[in-house]
């Protein structure tokens, strides 16, 4: 899990890293949502309502084959106007340069091993952000079973059979904190007005 500082100076890093713009938006968001690389890695344009601030993981790509409703905090939102300056018209968030498919997930991990050197985080892994982002939201008050929701844990038992409530409201709370505090520690500021003059530029496309 990193520190408030390692936070910092990862997001700062990632300016000056030798990867791919694609790559560099890829980690801020997955840190911003807490979502699995791979679910990052291979998100398109069309599981993204974006005037109702939701991404919607559907079951196909979700780990647990169970489709999965992420609340987009204003963080998320103006990353992903900053991504959509980067993919243009591809169906897809972070397209390959190697055709007509997104990155894959490995990529993301070798991005991240090439610039050791220049990421001051020892032994960084991709899923380390995932759990940084967890361990914020707890930190700060947010309810364990909430945060588990947002990570789209599997559910055993009786009780999870029939409870299928999205907790949209609940999750949508806790990553707006986490974004505020994301976006607070590494200096990120945040337009809300502007994001919506680019959210309507984008639902136009």
């Amino acid at each position: 899990v990193l520190t408030i500082k390692e936070i910092r100076d990862f997001w700062h890093a990632l300016d000056q890293a030798a990867m791919s713009p694609s790559i560099r938006m890829a980690l801020r968001l997955l840190l911003a949502t807490a979502q699995r690389k791979g679910e990052i890695a291979g998100a398109e344009w069309n599981e993204f309502d974006l005037p109702e601030r939701m991404w919607t993981i559907p079951a196909s790509r979700a780990k647990n084959g169970l489709a999965h409703r992420v609340p987009l905090s204003e963080l998320s939102l103006d990353l992903l106007t900053r991504i959509r300056e980067v993919s243009g018209d591809s169906q897809w968030l972070f397209p390959s340069p190697l055709g007509d498919r997104p990155i894959q997930a490995h990529a993301i991990d070798r991005a991240v091993r090439n610039n050791r050197d220049g990421i001051p985080v020892a032994n960084l892994r991709p899923h380390d952000l995932r759990r940084t982002g967890a361990t914020q939201m707890t930190s700060n008050g947010v309810q364990r079973s909430t945060v588990s929701k947002i990570l789209n844990h599997v559910e055993r038992g009786i009780t999870a059979v029939y409870d299928r409530s999205s907790y949209d409201q609940p999750k949508r709370e806790a990553l707006e904190l986490w974004g505020r505090i994301l976006a607070e520690t590494v200096g990120h500021e945040v337009d809300s007005e502007a994001n919506v003059v680019r959210l309507q530029r984008i639902r136009g496309n």
